[in-house]
């Protein structure tokens, strides 16, 4: 593992978090897991007065940490290119609109900004050319950027050049605390080294994660009478459920033959890939996982991958209760019409998108993706990503690098996110309390699948391919491919290593 040198700078903030101990951080991560499972959300405004209380544990921070005036200077893309929650850093970025995400990552940055005397800068870059950016800046060894929000698939790149450092060695870093999301901990290490991780320094790993909202109305009206939210809190939530109430629903209203946007169908989503992930991943399976070493490998030739796969292709393709716009450019506008005019019982869709219907007449719901059985312990549901902050290794002094983003992630754990999830997604965006106590459990179920974030055009693209097709060649993908797959993930693990 690459070994780093302390700067006099990390060495002090060492000494004074030694002299520290035992003053912070005794509770644990499962403490605040039950405190956020208690309930129902509480009204918006007894919310915001205790959004800044929100935070039980502690960092592990020095009190005394300074950054003597160090203007940090982030990258990160520009807003209007991302359909996701993705909140800037800096200060300035926002002016006082009452909006209360929009509050809390003010007082997140401000309070950041003041307590360890910095001054931040974002960097705002086009998609198109973020990544190159962040490259020149990393072959110059300029050092531009002290943090880069990069997309998964950016990150890896940098990873394999060498540009990035492994974050679970820097000093200030406590990946196993609560703002840093577990399960993409677990997930996107590779041999035991993470240099990067979705976490609480921002918003778009939880906005991007698949759910279904389902019509109450259209339930009531074919007679639906089972209380889908009593099955997910059992854990009876299952895709033979599921299916059986989407496929009560069809109709070609305007008579003309053909099942498109203009008629009513149980299921519906904007492209293949959405629905493959959601329900692939739903059901516990992975194109990718590891081994106890920390390995990936390719793991689609389980005998319970193909019975899942097969079970989606021969129930979603059977009947017309299925709307499959296969990703062409006016999908989503579809799907959203149709969703508010009751035209649609279940959309598979993404936290982001729930804004679209604050003005639908009829009540929906928030439900995970079903599970394939009720052998299957757990739900999952499936993170389409966001954006991922890493650290340039040209950096001068990485642990001071760590150390303001770990602060980042907290204060962002401590403000924004109670203000997002308590606030905008259970008591703006849900429209029963059953919807609140679903967005916790949504919140702990969220996994990612190394196979589409990585080695997607070989490990998972060809799935997606074959389900959109309505095939079942699951086999022969897997033999097809198992060698160009493990050639793909040998070449990464040699240039991580």
């Amino acid at each position: 593992m690459k070994k780093i040198i302390l700067s006099i700078f990390a060495l002090s903030l060492i000494f004074s978090m030694l002299s520290a101990c035992g003053e912070a951080g005794e509770e644990t991560a499962g403490d605040n897991i039950q405190a956020e499972e208690s309930g129902p959300a509480a009204p918006a405004e007894e919310i915001t007065e205790e959004i800044s209380n929100e935070a039980e544990i502690m960092h592990n921070l020095p009190d005394d940490l300074d950054f003597e005036g160090y203007e940090f200077k982030i990258l990160n893309t520009i807003q209007d290119d991302l359909h996701y929650m993705n909140l800037m850093m800096e200060p300035d970025s926002y002016e006082d609109t009452g909006e209360i995400i929009n509050d809390a990552a003010y007082k997140r940055s401000i309070e950041i900004q003041e307590k360890y005397n910095c001054k931040i800068t974002e960097i705002a870059v086009g998609n198109g050319a973020r990544s190159s950016s962040f490259k020149r800046s990393a072959t110059a060894g300029d050092n531009a950027y002290d943090i880069a929000c990069l997309s998964p698939g950016e990150s890896l790149s940098a990873a394999q050049d060498a540009s990035i450092y492994d974050i679970n060695e820097l000093v200030f870093v406590e990946l196993d605390s609560p703002w840093w999301d577990q399960n993409a901990r677990s997930s996107m290490s590779v041999l035991n080294k993470i240099f990067f991780c979705p976490g609480a320094y921002e918003l778009s790993n939880f906005d991007m994660t698949r759910i279904l909202l389902f019509n109450k109305q259209l339930m009531q009206d074919y007679g639906i009478t089972e209380d889908v939210y009593q099955l997910a809190n059992e854990g009876r939530w299952t895709q033979e459920k599921f299916f059986n109430m989407a496929k009560l629903v069809t109709s070609d209203l305007n008579g003309d033959g053909v099942y498109n946007h203009e008629d009513l169908f149980g299921t519906g989503s904007t492209a293949d890939h959405v629905v493959f992930g959601s329900f692939m991943m739903g059901s516990g399976e992975m194109t990718v996982r590891k081994d106890a070493d920390d390995m990936p490998y390719f793991a689609t030739d389980s005998e319970r991958f193909n019975t899942v796969f097969i079970n989606m292709v021969e129930n979603f393709y059977d009947g017309s209760f299925y709307f499959a716009p296969k990703n062409v450019p006016a999908a989503e506008d579809w799907c959203t019409d149709m969703f508010d005019e009751d035209r649609l019982l279940f959309y598979n869709i993404t936290f982001n998108r729930i804004p679209k219907f604050r003005s639908m007449n009829a009540d929906f719901g928030i439900l995970p993706l079903p599970k394939f059985d009720e052998m299957q312990e757990n739900y999952y549901c499936e993170s389409g990503s966001g954006m991922l902050a890493v650290i340039p290794v040209t950096a001068e002094d990485p642990n001071k690098n760590g150390a303001f983003l770990e602060a980042y992630a907290y204060y962002g754990w401590s403000y924004v996110v109670p203000a997002y999830k308590e606030v905008s997604l259970k008591t703006k965006m849900a429209r029963d309390d059953e919807s609140a106590a679903m967005v916790d459990l949504i919140d702990i179920s969220r996994v990612y699948d190394l196979g589409r974030l990585f080695w997607g055009a070989t490990a998972y693209d060809p799935y997606v391919t074959e389900f959109g097709s309505a095939r079942t060649g699951v086999a022969a993908i897997t033999e097809r491919n198992a060698d160009r797959v493990a050639t793909a993930i040998e070449r990464t693990l040699e240039l991580f290593e």
